[in-house]
């Protein structure tokens, strides 16, 4: 069954509309297309929300709170004084939703980038060595009662009780199947310096992947989409706002047609891999496109191709995906290590399993919607 907000809010619309008609998808946006985009969300809210609260400094408080949260869930990329900084953009939010220059999410991103180049130091050294599993500690990983770190030292422990506490649950898992398939035809003994050994690295490939994502995926437009959907759920928790892309792929899953290639992918230990491929589609009519296959790079017609490192499935299907009878390209690599790059034009794929459908039942004078 899917999962869809309770209110599928114009607000999808606006933002299709706006980023569309300012060129948000272009390299070159003019000027203030953030500010004219926070006037009609701020515009929005206050006169289509069917129950709309104030937007003054008190909403705005709120939204600046939540933002940093959504920022930083876990609190350990920045620091407090970070916090305290900001904390001048605390009651302008408000201002920028009627028209004021757009600054906050830009100076929370400023520190973020800064910060999580640092975390990402401090992960790297803090899986270089063992862990001591012998000492008994205690970690509050909890981010909700914790406030943020007070201090570069304090950040630096948080990261170490949570990569500590990652490795543990890895090198538990390991030590119980070595209890486990001792003794079993195959079983070849690992002493447990190399299970702590190996779970360090699994922690350290999922770290790495996550920063990856950080560094090519999160970037300015995204910051400024969890900024939008921070002040929309602060109006209300269903009331969400779809930057174009999301928007369309959401109707797409809700129908089940989409205009692609026919590919099903998977991610896998870091990679966008295809897992099969549709009879008649595009991918199965190129005669280059197999299961195995790994996607590295997309691009649209002629432009650049994306690398899509750090991106996760969802992210290179709406790269994939498209306008009918338009070019895309994939750059692949072939399970023998060679790569090619394929050329494809989307045609129409339905997908019949799990997609939405609706329907009205009339008893009496009464109407029964259903989405199932």
């Amino acid at each position: 069954m899917k999962r869809i907000p309770i209110l599928i809010l114009l607000l999808a619309g606006l933002g299709y509309l706006t980023l569309h008609s300012m060129g948000m998808t272009g390299p070159a946006d003019p000027p203030g297309r953030y500010e004219k985009i926070m006037v009609l969300v701020g515009r929005m809210l206050e006169e289509g929300h069917f129950s709309p609260q104030a937007i003054n400094d008190d909403f705005s408080k709120k939204v600046f709170k939540r933002y940093l949260e959504e920022l930083d869930p876990e609190k350990n990329i920045l620091l407090n004084s970070d916090v305290e900084k900001l904390q001048i953009y605390e009651k302008s939010i408000d201002d920028e939703l009627k028209g004021s220059s757009v600054v906050f999410f830009k100076k929370a991103g400023e520190a973020f980038n800064l910060r999580m180049e640092e975390a990402s130091s401090i992960y790297k050294k803090m899986l270089a060595k063992p862990f001591d599993f012998s000492i008994k500690e205690q970690a509050e990983l909890d981010a909700e009662k914790l406030p943020y770190p007070a201090n570069a030292s304090e950040r630096e422990q948080r990261w170490r009780q949570k990569l500590k506490f990652m490795t543990l649950e890895r090198y538990a898992d390991a030590l119980d199947l070595r209890t486990k398939n001792k003794g079993k035809e195959g079983f070849v003994f690992k002493a447990d310096s190399t299970l702590e050994r190996e779970s360090r690295e699994k922690v350290s490939k999922l770290m790495d992947r996550n920063f990856d994502r950080l560094r090519k995926k999160f970037d300015q437009d995204d910051k400024f989409n969890l900024l939008v959907n921070t002040i929309t759920t602060s109006m209300d928790p269903h009331t969400e706002f779809m930057p174009p892309v999301d928007k369309r792929y959401f109707d797409e899953e809700m129908s089940g047609e989409f205009y692609g290639i026919g590919a099903m992918l998977q991610y896998d230990d870091g990679n966008i891999k295809i897992t099969s491929v549709v009879a008649g589609s595009p991918a199965s009519k190129s005669g280059q496109i197999q299961s195995g296959d790994i996607i590295i790079k997309v691009a649209q017609g002629k432009e650049e191709a994306i690398d899509l490192t750090g991106f996760m499935t969802t992210d290179a299907v709406k790269l994939i995906r498209g306008k009918k009878n338009t070019e895309v390209r994939l750059v692949i690599r072939k399970p023998a290590g060679d790569i090619k790059e394929v050329s494809m034009i989307r045609e129409k794929i339905v997908q019949d399993e799990g997609y939405a459908r609706s329907a009205v039942l009339k008893e009496g004078d009464a109407k029964v919607g259903y989405i199932f």
